[in-house]
C-alpha cells in the first residue's frame, strides 16, 4: 500500500457500512466536496468490502474515461493486486470476468447480461444521474436488479443536489446521505486543515447583457445565449481585466458559454500576448488532449474550454479562473469552482500526481465571475438551490478592498467581518459599501466564526510533560508545547499515549509518535512516563501550521520537518 486514507475517508467508509449493517435496505449516497478524494475513499470502500466479503462483484461507473483511469490507477495503488477490469469503448478495454469492474456507462448500458449476478454498484459523480427511466443509469440499473433484486447502488458527488429534483435523495433512486462534508462548516474545516485551497472572488467591470435569454428546462436556452455573449468588445474587456488580476497568477482555467465563445476568448488571450489553449467537442481526442498536456506542462498559461473540464479535471496547480459560463445549475457552478480547490505545494506534491513544472505554492484561487452566476446560485461552499418564484433575497453589505497594489486597486469581496483583506492582506481602512450583488458576489461563504485562520509559524524550540484530564479519572497524556518567536505564547498538542488500542486517540498518538521515530506501531510507548524518558530524540518540527481561531485554543493540524 503506497497510501493511507484520510481520516474523514476512512469516516465516510465506515458510515456506508453502519448503514447497511443497520439493516437499511435502500441506496445511500457520500457527499464529499471536490478535491478531497473521491477515488482514493471508492477505493478503500472497496478493499474494505473485499477484505471482509471477499466473493463480491462491484462496478465503479463514471460518465469519463478520466475519471474511469483516475479510479483504477487509485485503487491500483491502493491495491496493487486488486483483481479488476476495465470496460470502456473510449479506452479501447471492454473486460467482464473480473470481480471489480471500472466502466464507462455509456459502454455498459447495453452489457449488463455480461456481468451475472453484480453486487455493489457505484456511481462515481452521482448526481449526473436522472430520473428518467429511458436514461442511461437508470436502465443499466433495472437490468441488474432483473438478476439481483438486492443490487445495492452507492453514489460519491460532491453536489447531492440536481436541477428540478433538488436533494438527490428527493428523487427516485437515493434513499439517504449517509455521509456529508459539503456543508459549511465541513468544507471550512477542510479548508483549515489544508486539504482544500480557499477561493476568492474580485469584483469585475466586464458584464454581458443576457436579460433577453429564456430558460429551458430551467436552464438558459443555449442557443439565445450564445448569440448573447457574441460581443467581441465585451469579451475583449474581460479578457484583458483577467490579464491584469493574474499578473501574480501562474495557472488558468476560463469556462465558455459555446464553443465559438471559447474559440474567440482563446484568439484574444494570444492577441494580448498570452498563452493560450482550448479544449471542446468539435475538435478532436488527440487535439484536446495536447492542449491539456500543453497546459500541465506549463507552456501555455490558459485552458479555455466549452463543458469539458466542468467535472473530472483535477489540476491542482490551478490558481485564476475566468468564469465566463452563465448557468442556472448550482451543481454545474459548484463544479466548475471546484476545480480550483486542490491545494498545491510543489516541494509536496499529492500522492497520486507527478511533480509538475510549477515552482509555488498555492495560497488561494482567484475567481473572476464576469457570467454573475454567484449573485443567484451562492458560494460554493453553501449553495442556493433554485427558489420558489417570488422568494428572492436581498442585498447584504460587503467590504470592497480598496487598497492600493502594485497592480492597481485590489478590490477583492470580503464578508463584513474581515479585518484584512483575504486577496492582498491590506487592513481595512474603508467603510463597508452596499454592492449590487453583494452577498451574491462571493464563491466562498465567510461567516464570522466559521471562516479558519490558518498560519505557518517556525519553531524555536519544544518541551514535553505529563497532564492528567480535570478529575483525574481519565488517562494520563502527554502535552507538547513548541515556542514559536513570531507568537505570544507556546502552541500546545495533547498526545493521548495512554487511550485504549483501537481508539481514535490512541490512533492519532500513534501517528505523532511515528513521525518522529519512523517506528511501527508496536514499538510505540503505551504510558507517558514511557514516552518522557524518551524525549531527548523527539524529533522537533521546524514549523507548525495552526488553526488560529479553532474553537477552544489554536489547534495545530499539521507539521513540517
Amino acid at each position: 500500500m503506497s497510501y493511507s486514507l484520510r481520516q474523514y475517508q476512512a469516516d465516510a467508509n465506515a458510515a456506508v457500512m453502519t448503514y447497511y449493517r443497520a439493516g437499511n435496505k435502500g441506496n445511500c449516497l457520500v457527499a464529499l466536496p471536490t478535491g478531497t478524494g473521491k477515488s482514493l475513499t471508492i477505493a478503500g470502500f472497496i478493499c474494505d468490502v473485499f477484505r471482509q466479503w471477499p466473493g463480491q462483484r462491484i462496478i465503479v461507473c463514471a460518465h469519463a474515461a478520466e475519471l474511469l483511469t483516475q479510479n483504477s490507477n487509485t485503487l491500483q495503488r491502493l491495491w496493487p493486486a486488486a483483481p479488476f477490469g476495465i470496460y470502456s469503448a473510449e479506452l479501447k478495454r471492454k473486460e467482464t470476468i473480473y470481480p471489480i469492474t471500472f466502466a464507462g456507462i455509456g459502454s455498459i448500458v447495453k452489457a449488463a447480461d455480461a456481468f451475472g449476478r453484480v453486487n455493489v454498484l457505484i456511481i462515481d459523480e452521482a448526481q449526473l444521474v436522472s430520473d428518467v427511466d429511458s436514461s442511461q443509469y437508470r436502465r443499466f440499473i433495472s437490468a441488474l436488479k432483473l438478476v439481483n433484486p438486492n443490487l445495492i447502488v452507492i453514489g460519491f458527488t460532491a453536489t447531492p443536489y440536481r436541477m428540478k429534483v433538488g436533494l438527490l435523495t428527493d428523487g427516485t433512486l437515493f434513499d439517504d446521505i449517509v455521509f456529508d462534508l459539503t456543508d459549511l462548516d465541513s468544507f471550512n474545516s477542510l479548508v483549515a486543515a489544508g486539504y482544500l485551497s480557499p477561493l476568492i472572488a474580485r469584483k469585475t467591470q466586464a458584464e454581458y447583457d443576457i436579460s433577453e435569454v429564456g430558460l429551458t428546462a430551467g436552464e438558459y436556452n443555449q442557443k439565445q445565449l450564445a448569440r448573447a455573449v457574441d460581443k467581441f468588445e465585451t469579451t475583449k474587456a474581460a479578457c484583458q481585466e483577467l490579464i491584469q488580476a493574474a499578473q501574480d497568477r501562474h495557472c488558468g482555467i476560463i469556462f465558455a458559454d459555446s464553443i465559438a465563445h471559447a474559440e474567440t476568448i482563446a484568439h484574444i488571450l494570444q492577441a494580448e500576448g498570452e498563452t493560450a489553449a482550448v479544449v471542446h467537442s468539435k475538435l478532436t481526442s488527440k487535439q484536446n488532449e495536447a492542449a491539456l498536456d500543453a497546459h500541465k506542462a506549463g507552456e501555455v498559461k490558459w485552458l479555455v474550454n466549452k463543458d469539458k473540464l466542468t467535472t473530472g479535471y483535477d489540476w491542482p496547480p490551478l490558481d485564476i479562473c475566468g468564469m465566463l459560463r452563465h448557468t442556472r445549475s448550482p451543481g454545474l457552478w459548484v463544479q466548475m469552482l471546484g476545480r480550483l480547490t486542490r491545494p498545491y505545494d510543489f516541494l509536496n506534491p499529492q500522492p497520486g500526481h507527478y511533480k509538475p513544472g510549477f515552482d509555488y505554492t498555492k495560497v488561494n484561487a482567484l475567481v473572476l465571475d464576469f457570467a454573475k452566476n454567484s449573485n443567484t446560485l451562492g458560494p460554493i461552499n453553501d449553495p442556493k438551490l433554485p427558489r420558489k418564484k417570488g422568494k428572492g433575497t436581498g442585498d447584504m453589505p460587503i467590504k470592497i478592498c480598496d487598497a492600493i497594489t502594485a497592480h492597481g486597486e485590489c478590490g477583492c469581496y470580503n464578508h463584513p467581518s474581515k479585518r484584512v483583506c483575504d486577496d492582498c492582506g491590506a487592513p481595512f481602512e474603508f467603510k463597508v459599501k452596499i454592492a449590487e450583488v453583494s452577498s451574491k458576489a462571493d464563491v466562498m461563504k465567510a461567516d464570522p466564526g466559521v471562516v479558519p485562520v490558518v498560519q505557518w509559524f517556525d519553531v524555536r524550540n519544544a518541551h514535553y510533560d505529563k497532564i492528567r484530564a480535570r478529575g483525574g479519572t481519565s488517562p494520563a497524556m502527554m502535552i507538547a508545547k513548541y515556542h514559536c518567536p513570531q507568537y505570544h505564547d507556546t502552541f500546545n498538542q495533547i498526545i493521548c499515549i495512554e487511550h485504549p488500542d483501537g481508539s481514535y486517540p490512541r490512533k492519532q498518538a500513534v501517528e505523532w509518535w511515528q513521525k518522529r521515530f519512523n517506528v511501527v506501531s508496536d514499538l510505540v510507548p503505551t504510558t507517558v512516563d514511557q514516552a518522557l524518558r524518551l524525549n531527548a530524540g523527539i524529533r522537533m518540527p521546524s514549523r507548525v501550521r495552526v488553526h488560529l481561531n479553532s474553537p477552544g485554543r489554536p489547534k495545530i493540524i499539521s507539521e513540517e520537518f
